[in-house]
């Protein structure tokens, strides 16, 4: 069997600092614990990579990339070897879109 996964596909490249998960708090908290993240360019190759090491499950977990990644096209985030369930209650993750020169606005479609 496989690991249970939840990947984002960004439609535009993205700078990306912080990610925040909410666990689902009120049934099977550990089902998040040990998660692995992981953020990829445009061509799948890993960018910024977060492991769990935690030994008790969180209601929240806040991840920082401090070296503020960029050109991110996507995130995976993983279940750990033993569950084959991944219960996310809420993701955030914060940043910025990547616009070419002279374009700005949430899908860069400003000029």
């Amino acid at each position: 069997w496989e690991t249970a996964n939840w990947t984002l596909n960004f439609s535009l490249p993205h700078y990306v600092h912080s990610y925040v998960l909410y666990n689902r708090w009120d049934q099977n908290p550990d089902r998040l614990k040990k998660f692995q993240l992981v953020s990829y360019d445009s061509n799948s190759s890993p960018l910024f990579t977060y492991h769990d090491n935690d030994t008790e499950p969180h209601e929240v977990y806040s991840v920082t990339d401090y070296e503020i990644s960029d050109n991110i096209s996507s995130v995976t985030i993983t279940s750990n070897n033993s569950e084959k369930i991944l219960t996310l209650c809420e993701v955030e993750i914060y940043g910025d879109v990547i616009c070419s020169p002279g374009y700005y606005g949430q899908e860069c479609d400003l000029t």
